[in-house]
Formats: structure tokens, sequence, C-alpha cells
């Protein structure tokens, strides 16, 4: 159907000739161009003439004006009248070619390496690129041609693209540039050479765009060089084949390294790219399964390396004892990142010590750009790199080839005059001219042989492909490309897939299922050569599977530029475990991060827990609007110059999804995954961590707690944990609460019982509300007050049993009230039992948690009369300002706000999402307001206490605050913590709504409740509240109901029919206590 399509010609009504070139775009382009013009003071847009196939014409005359709508006489320059620095780039769109081809081959490969802000593609050339890989890809095409036995009537032609390192938009260009100028595709009825495939040897990321472009034209592109897992996937890559093997195999080749050294503990950096991401996430995976421990995952992005500081964070990371055990740190970064930690390391170091072996994966490989320079601080790394034969003819071919018999590479003249540091035309770049006798020698050439053979293996797939393609297409004419063949060259990548053959250098060529080749990698060791320079040492190989690894010459340095031990000597083992391990879950792990000179950590319930699948269910906004609490509080210190000083306070948050499993799994997540730096243009710093808000429910928190004490031991603030466990110091040595103790509450719930005349009362709890010792203070204050508890009992943990508590509840003689302790969700289910067990009337319910609107919706009948208490905190009309001033774009690095967003305003804000009402973009929290939930004062005043406490720690210690100044009396250490938490204790300021806060003696928050009434359609209506240990409720205003829903009146007084006694033995049977 493409055949035909581009064939159609015809003229349209506006006498255009609509036809298509080869690529799929319009062959006669076409614009309009339109002037605003004002007329009778209206704008209006004219059309003042076209652009048709590159040329303007221009029908009417264009109209200016100046900044008063005065039309101007002529027209308004716009040129540089003096010296001018132009910032756009200078573009480089030079191709070598061999001409002559019935078919072509495109070579994609860096030429130079990549440039600067003006320039596109440095000075510099690539020799890897140049020699290893262009040269390699000329002579392949050449020994095809000269083959008798390949293709003996049929000329390969060749074009090579220089990547420049640079990212994929180049490649698009120029591919864009040649399908357009120079070749056609299979089915194309031109004249022009069609193209066969692509030969690269680029980063997987730019392999992945490029075969974007080709799939298009069902083209293949065979790499030696892109080793991404991502690359298999057949269903949005078809086409792409790779004469290596995926990093699958080579994390195979890694581990089975760390295996045979005995080294179990390792740190691992990997480049913010597809090639790093996926080969990190392999190694995590292989490494949990087969028993090695990743201390923790470093992730380099692309800025990193632009600012000293960064890289110097990153290595002092590594070095500065965090991970005192581990000394192998295994790399999947790019050779520019592997080169800039090297450089780091030696800045900060020298030549005084190596405690650390790098494994690197192929991207370093045998580069030289990585190591040059940096011999002390790169010996006894152990790198990878694909195994492949060194050709000796090629090596002959390299040394033969000169500027004046080397004219298909245009490049090669810049190689020339870069090696011998020469001119060979006017230039002033180099002060002396090449002489006529120069030639590259053998050891010029050998660095860059490595790839040479899978390149010329790669020609030789083409050829071998073509050939049997055009056998079953051209029978007549075996030997030649026929109309026929020509056609169907879209279809060889179902040949190359056939192929099983022996390459150039004697090993085997061949492509699985998924297009990868066979596994096969040479293992190096950087070591001091004969010559007392250093360089790569080939000490083994890994071939499908079998490891031959020669450990008694891998050589480790230690000092003084010395080779003192072989590296299996050296140890790299958790030494006092258990050790903590990173994982693939905890790379996937969302957070927000925004480093600051301070940084505080936040534990946040952001999502319910779905018990069923163990993971993480529905958003719950009033625990998102603790997050922006979070975020407003941080805002507003960092604008008052009289808190941190000249110091920024910035922030990490995770999601505990309000699972207290969960919140321990990501609070010791914090340093297996760390990014220790912003996302740009924030500045790189490294930062001080002493303290973290969370979490808000009472087993989260203690979960978050008790993995705090087997760490960090750093400062613990919880908004929302009450229960009285937390005032053990003994258990919890370094927690604090903005929020109100359980304490207060069960004095609350026991006198309201008291009050509204109730003698026999149950409890049912869950462990996500209440724990037993809660339960056991709440009894022994109600028998104090003469109050029986009977029917006390757990939530079973499934909610099918919920009708059988309800039933038993029913049943326990002389019993109207029931006390509760559970999450919203349990609460709903118990009400919703309540309901089918007939209970309205029956039962009324006094929640010690308080409830949404959303926990009656279909349960008014069984909740009338019911009470809960909600705690009594200040709304601050600054967050409410702070709301108002949000976009949809306000966090974009926040991975949950966009969700917020949706779910507040009920509009999606891309197509395709949970809502099918797309959001205006005007959306705003004034039109739509926020109620402000109970917590939000208390995650506002946790913040400042957090944020006075450092100030006052600073002052004191070092008279100011500042943390690189101040590191020798405030180094951040245990001792450090220590005292900050004293320093937090002691705080009191002007708090949430301006209202005085300070903590308590024991640490806690102060204690204030509202007491609501559950009036049918009137709602949750305040009828008392608690303040200062005593409760004042109005009985007018209480309504109690019966099973109708009619109003009821209290007792007038107390009454128990039988003692306590007889109660608990009609009832024994389910009474726990």
């Amino acid at each position: 159907m493409m055949r035909y399509l581009r064939e159609v010609e015809f003229v349209h009504l506006d006498n255009r000739t609509i036809a298509f070139k080869d690529n799929g775009e319009v062959k006669h382009a076409m614009y309009g161009v339109k002037n605003a013009q004002l007329t009778d003071n209206v704008l209006v847009f004219n059309e003042v003439g076209t652009w048709v196939d590159g040329k303007l014409s221009l029908s009417s005359p264009i109209e200016m004006y100046d900044r008063n709508g005065t039309r101007t006489p002529s027209y308004v320059t716009s040129s540089c009248s003096d010296s001018c620095e132009c910032k756009n780039k200078q573009l480089d769109n030079r191709f070598s070619r061999l001409d002559g081809g019935d078919v072509v081959l495109v070579g994609i490969f860096d030429a130079h390496l990549e440039g600067d802000e003006v320039k596109e593609c440095s000075d510099i050339v690539d020799k890897l690129g140049m020699l290893g890989e262009t040269e390699a890809f000329f002579y392949g095409l050449d020994l095809v041609n000269q083959d008798p036995s390949v293709l003996p009537n049929v000329t390969l032609g060749g074009i090579v693209l220089d990547n420049c390192n640079v990212n994929a938009d180049r490649l698009s260009r120029q591919i864009t540039s040649i399908l357009l100028e120079e070749v056609s595709v299979a089915g194309a009825n031109v004249d022009a050479v069609p193209m066969l495939g692509a030969v690269s040897g680029i980063s997987s990321t730019g392999a992945m765009h490029v075969q974007r472009f080709l799939e298009v034209y069902k083209l293949p592109q065979i790499s030696h060089r892109s080793s991404s897992p991502l690359l298999s996937d057949k269903a949005r890559f078809p086409h792409f084949l790779r004469m290596i093997a995926s990093d699958v195999a080579q994390v195979d080749a890694m581990i089975d390294i760390m295996k045979a050294m005995n080294w179990t503990y390792v740190i691992t950096v990997f480049s913010d790219n597809a090639y790093g991401r996926a080969g990190m996430r392999q190694f995590l995976r292989k490494a949990e399964k087969e028993g090695l421990c990743v201390a923790t995952q470093i992730m380099i992005e692309n800025y990193f390396p632009s600012d000293d500081a960064v890289m110097e964070n990153v290595v002092q990371y590594m070095i500065a004892g965090v991970f005192p055990n581990a000394k192998v740190v295994a790399m999947f970064v790019t050779a520019s990142h592997a080169r800039a930690i090297l450089q780091a390391r030696n800045r900060l170091l020298g030549n005084t010590s190596n405690e650390i072996i790098w494994l690197a994966a192929d991207a370093w490989g045998l580069a030289g750009r990585p190591v040059s320079g940096l011999d002390s601080v790169a010996r006894g790394a152990i790198t990878l790199d694909f195994h492949s034969q060194t050709l000796p003819a090629f090596g002959r071919y390299l040394t033969s080839l000169t500027p004046e018999t080397n004219k298909r590479n245009i490049w090669f003249e810049e190689l020339w005059e870069q090696h011998f540091g020469c001119y060979l035309r006017d230039s002033s770049k180099y002060s002396k001219r090449c002489s006529e006798d120069l030639s590259l020698s053998h050891s010029d050439v050998a660095p860059f042989q490595s790839h040479a053979a899978n390149v010329v293996d790669g020609v030789y797939v083409y050829a071998r492909s073509l050939q049997n393609l055009i056998k079953d297409f051209c029978p007549e004419t075996p030997l030649e490309l026929c109309r026929k063949a020509r056609n169907n060259l879209d279809k060889v990548y179902e040949y190359i897939t056939r192929l099983d053959f022996e390459g150039s250098g004697g090993t085997r060529v061949a492509f699985d299922r998924l297009g990868d080749g066979v596994p096969r990698y040479g293992i190096y060791n950087f070591q001091r050569l004969h010559d007392n320079s250093y360089g790569y040492v080939k000490v083994g190989t890994w071939t499908e599977g079998v490891l031959n690894l020669e450990k008694q010459n891998l050589y480790y340095y230690a000092i003084n530029d010395t080779a003192t031990k072989t590296a299996e000597a050296v140890t790299s083992s958790c030494l006092n475990p258990p050790c903590k391990c990173s994982t693939e879950e905890i790379m996937d792990m969302p957070f927000h991060e925004q480093y600051r000179d301070f940084t505080l950590l936040g534990y946040f319930p952001l999502h319910a827990y779905q018990s069923f699948d163990d993971t993480c269910g529905a958003l719950r906004p009033e625990m998102y609007q603790q997050l922006l609490a979070f975020y407003f509080a941080i805002d507003q210190i960092n604008k008052n110059s009289t808190i941190l000083g000249d110091s920024v306070l910035g922030f990490m948050v995770w999601d505990t999804c309000s699972n207290s499993k969960h919140g321990e799994f990501v609070f010791e997540a914090f340093d297996l995954n760390l990014r220790l730096f912003n996302q740009p243009p924030d500045p790189p710093i490294l930062t001080n961590v002493m303290a973290m808000i969370g979490g808000y429910f009472d087993d989260v928190t203690a979960a978050i707690s008790k993995a705090n004490q087997r760490g960090y031991h750093l400062v613990q603030i919880s908004p929302g944990a009450t229960s009285p466990v937390f005032n053990n110091k003994t258990n919890h040595p370094r927690f604090l609460r903005t929020a109100r103790t359980n304490t207060g509450q069960l004095e609350l719930l026991t006198s309201l019982v008291k009050e509204i005349r109730r003698s026999v009362i149950s409890i049912v709890y869950s462990n996500a509300s209440a724990d037993e010792e809660t339960v056991e203070s709440l009894i022994a204050l109600l028998e104090g007050q003469g109050i029986c508890t009977v029917g006390v009992r757990k939530l079973p943990d499934s909610e099918g049993e919920y009708d059988g508590v309800i039933k038993e509840l029913c049943s326990v003689h002389g019993l109207t009230a029931v006390i509760i302790f559970a999450s919203e969700s349990e609460t709903l289910q118990l009400l919703l039992a309540g309901k089918r067990q007939g209970s309205a009337g029956k039962l009324m319910w006094i929640s010690g948690n308080p409830w949404r609107a959303g926990v009656v919706d279909g349960v008014e009948d069984v909740v009338r009369g019911s009470f809960t208490l909600q705690p009594d905190y200040p709304t601050d009309s600054r967050f409410d300002t702070f709301l108002e001033r949000l976009t949809a774009d306000s966090f974009p690095n926040d991975p949950w706000y966009r969700e917020f967003w949706e779910d507040h305003f009920e509009c999606g804000l891309e197509f395709g999402g949970k809502y099918d009402v797309v959001c205006r973009g005007t959306e705003s929290f004034s039109e739509r307001p926020l109620p402000q939930h109970f917590y939000t004062s208390n995650t506002i005043n946790a913040v400042y206490a957090y944020a006075l406490g450092v100030t006052y720690l600073y002052l004191r210690k070092c008279g100011k605050v500042n943390v690189s100044g101040c590191f020798d009396e405030v180094p951040g250490d245990d001792g450090s913590i220590g005292e900050l938490l004293e320093e937090i204790s002691k705080v009191s300021f002007s708090g949430a709504a301006g209202q005085p806060f300070s903590f308590t003696e024991e640490n806690n928050g102060l204690e204030r409740y509202k007491v609501l009434n559950y009036q049918g359609d009137a709602g949750f209506v305040e009828v008392g509240h608690w303040k200062d240990g005593r409760l004042s409720l109005d009985l007018q205003a209480i309504k109690l109901y019966d099973a109708q829903g009619n109003v009821m009146d209290l007792p007038s007084q107390r009454r128990m029919s039988l003692p306590c006694f007889w109660y608990n033995m009609f009832n024994l049977p389910w009474h726990i206590y």
C-alpha cells in the first residue's frame, strides 16, 4: 500500500500538485505568509504571500508598527551592528561515503567528541570511533566487494554519519537528510540507490532513537555497542539486532567475577540513561538472586560531570566510611561519567591510597578516554569489553592509510593532524606543517581494533543475507539484484535471523530470537606494564556462561603506585550482618527530593494500603494535604532570615502507603538509593540530614522508630501518632510529637461515657489504630469510674467476619454503647455489617478517631446518635493562601502531585487517564477549597520546631548556621543529633495560625478536642470540647435515636441493673481480659 501511495500525484482544487517523497513527506511544501495589520483599529491577519518549494513570493506589502500602533515608513531592522555572540549551535552535517554501490549501508559512529554550547561537534576526533569503527566499516565494505563468493555481481556502497557522542536529534536530522537526497527505501519507484540497513556503534539511547525512525521503513540496525536489555523488546524494536549480547549476559559475567573473587558486598553506580538504568536493574535482580548484597546504588545524572563539587560529593560518599566494608564499585556508566568519577577521586585523594576496586561494564571497557592522565586512580580497575579477535590484516590496512589515499573518510585529515600535532592545510591549531613521511605505526592503531571484527562481521551479515534474498527473489538471475529483489529489501531482516557462520575473527556469528548476538566478553585489568606505563591487560574471558579468569594476574594497587597484592586478597563483604541490601524495588521507589544545606526527611501516608494484594491503594487527599503543609512550612522558613540564617532547608519525601511494613521499608531505603543532589538548575550540594517528620499512624510511626534505632538514630517528630507507648524513651529515645497523646483522649472518652450516662460499654479496636496497652489503660479508667467493660475484642483480619462481631455485640446483656478504635475503611465495613444485622438504635458508637463524611455514607441510620472525637487545632490562613497560588505544574518532580490535583478537581491532566473531563488549566483552590485537616497545624509546627532546633544548636555551638563552616563543631554525627533533640524539645514559638506552641515534659503536643454528635441530616454537630484535662459538654445539644430514627432523651441517671461482676459472668466466653 505504501508503494502505491508514494506513486500518487494529482492537482488539488487550489491548483497545488499533491505528491509524496519516499519518506512520506509532501513533495511540494507550501506555507501562507500572514501579517497582523490594523484596519480601523481592528487587528486582522492578512495573507501577504506564499512560500512554495523554498521560494518566497510576496503579493502585498508587509506592514510594521511602532509601540504606539503607528505604521512605520520602512521595515524594522534586526541585525548585529557590533560584535555579536551567537548562541545557536554550528551544525555539522558532513558525511563520509563510498560511492558506486547497488545498495547502500549506513554506518553510524562517533567520529568526534561532543561539542559545546557553540558547536554541535567538537574539533577533537574520537580515535576509537574513527579508526576502530568508521575505518572498519569501510574495510568491511572493501572485503565484501572484493570477495568473489559473496554478492559477486552486486556492489555495496556506504555512507557514514558522525554522531559526535551527541543526542539522538542529530541522527534523526542526518538520516532524514540522506533519505531525502541520497538513498531510497525498499519499494520506492525512484532511481536513487536503495538503503539496506544500518551498522552502528552508538549508545543504547541513541540506538533506540535511530531504530524508532528506521522501523517506519522496516530497516534493520545492527549494533556492536548498544547493549541495553530494552533493545531486546521485539514489540518496540522488531528490526534491531546486535553483534553482541545484551547486558543481561554482561551482568551474569560481572556477578560470576564477584563470586570467583568472593566479593559479596558492593557499591553500585549507574548513568541516568537507557544503558545505565537497564544494566543496573538487571544487576540488582541478579545480585539478589545470587545472594550478593548491594550496599547502595548511586545514579549519575547527565549534568553531574559539569560541576566538580557534584562529582567530588559522589566519590566522597563512596569512600567516606558510610559503607567501609564495600571495597568494590560495580559500574554501569558511560565513558564520560567514568572519567568524571576518576577525576573527582584524583582531586580528593590523589595518589595517597586506592581503597576502591572499579568493576566496570563495557562502556568503560578498553576506552582510553576514561583513564587518560588518571593512571593512579584507575589502576587496578577490572573492565569488561565485548570479546572479538584482533584482525592482523585490518591492522595493516590502518597503517597503510594516509590523507592522500583515504579521501572517502572526510574526517581522516583531522585525525592525522590531531595525532601528529601538525597541519596539512593552513591552520591556527598547530604551528608546524606535517611532513610527507609520517605514517601510523602498529602501536598507534593497536588500541583501536577491539570492535573491528564485529563491525566487519556486521557488514558481512548484510551481504550474506542479501545474497540469500536475491537467490529467492531472482531465481533466473541469482547473482544480480533484480527489480523484484530490490522491491523486497525490507525483508532482509528475515534472512539475517537465519544466519549462522564463522566470522572474520574465527568466532561464531548468529542471532537469537531477540536479535542478540553470541555472549562473549573479554576481562581486563588496568595495570602497570613492563615500560612502567599503564594499560589494559587481558586476564580472562566469559563466553556463553563460562568464566575463565586468571585471578593470579589481577592486581590491586594500594599506596605509592605499587602493586602490593592480587585483587583476590581484597575483602569486600558485609562483616557485621545483617546488612541492608538495595534491590530493584528500591530503584523503582518513588520519592521527591530537593536537597539544600539541611535536608528534612518526610514520611507521609499518601495512599491507603490494600491488604488483599499488599500494594498501595487510593490516594488519601487529607494526607497529601500534610505533604503540602510540609512544603508550605519549608517555604515560609526559607523566606525568614531569622531561622537558619543564610542556610536553606530542603527535603526528601516518601510515601508509607499507610502500612507499617512499607513504612519501615521506605525508611531503610534512605541510603540504599541515595540521590545526594537536586534536579537542575538547582545547585548540586552535599546535605545535612539529622531529623525526619513522620509518621501519622501509631503502627507506622512505631515501625519507622524501630528502623531508625537500627540505623541513623535521627530525631523523629510525629504530627499524628497518639499512643502512650511513645512516651517510653527507652524504646523510642529520639521521639517527639506535635500531636497530643492518647492519655488525654482516654480520659476524655471516660468522661464522655460517664456524662451520657452509660454504665456498660464495649471496646473494639484494630492494630492500625490502637494497641492492647491503650485498651487496657482505657478499661482501667472506665472501671475506675464504675463503668463496666464487656465484649472487648480486636477486630478480625478478615472483613467477612465483621457480621459476627456485630451479632456478638448485640447479644451482650445490657450493652448499648461501643467505643471503637479503627481506620476509616475498617469502620465503614463494621458499620455496613451493623446495617446488615439491624443494629440501628441498639448500639451507640463512640469513635476515638475522627470520621469523615464518607464513613457514614449509606449507613446513616446505624450511625445516628454516635460520637466522634476530633483534635481541635487552629486553621492557618497563610496555608490557604499558599494553596490558592498553586497550579497543576507547581511541583513537577513530585510523583504524586498530579494524581492529587486530578482527584481534587475531578479532571484529567492527560488524555486516557482516570477522568473523562480534561482539566481546563484554570482550576484553583479558590473555587474549590481544600478544608484544612486537623493534622495540618501539627505538620506545620513539626517543621518549624525542627528548623528552630537546628538554628539554636548551630548558634550555640558555632555562632552561625553553616553546614560546611561549622563541621568541626556540628559534624552531624550521633552526638550532634542527640544535642539537636534537646534543642527541639525546648523550643517555644508562635506556630500555626499564630497560636503558641511548645512541647510538654514528655515531648508531646498540647491536647485539645472537639466532641461531635452525628445528627442525621444535620451531620456532625459540635456538642462539647476538651481542654486542659476538662470536658465541657452541652447535654441539651446532644441527640440520641431509637431504631426508627426518633429522638430520645438522655437517661436521667446511670442505671446498672447488675454489678460488673455479673455482666462479665454473663459475657465471659469472649471477654478477653
